[in-house]
């Protein structure tokens, strides 16, 4: 399996099919020590899911969350360790992304809830904004 195949599984199943995300992230963090010349597609993909992984909203919602977030640190993690030099397009997403990086080592309850408070507040101000044009429409 590759690494295309884990993220779109992800990505486009909305939650569906989240009990084998486990088994997924799992395989691709023993595999990435062995990933060399990840393209910036790959790459981007990688981040894609730490982004996913990292949101507050999905890291609160269910207790086996934060684990999925600890493989995708190992993943990236194993490519550092092993293969550095290899692959220099995730290198330089990981350093682009380094406010969600420092975002996440500071993370706290508190942080988390007011984070997705203000996410759900802004859901309804749309909502609100989107009926609104209707209504007048």
């Amino acid at each position: 399996m590759n690494l295309q195949s884990i993220y779109s599984m992800v990505a486009t199943t909305s939650g569906t099919l989240n009990s084998l995300y486990p088994a997924l992230i799992i395989a691709l963090s023993n595999s990435a020590p062995y990933f060399k010349n990840l393209s910036v597609t790959s790459s981007a993909r990688l981040l894609q899911l730490f982004t996913a992984f990292s949101n507050p909203s999905f890291l609160l919602s269910d207790e086996g969350n934060p684990r999925l977030l600890f493989f995708m640190l190992e993943a990236f993690n194993g490519v550092i360790l092993h293969n550095l030099t290899d692959n220099p397009n995730l290198i330089y997403g990981i350093i682009r992304a380094h406010k969600q990086f420092e975002d996440l080592g500071t993370f706290n309850l508190a942080r988390g809830l007011r984070e997705i408070r203000r996410v759900q507040q802004a859901k309804e101000e749309r909502a609100k904004q989107g009926k609104g044009s209707i209504d007048k429409g």
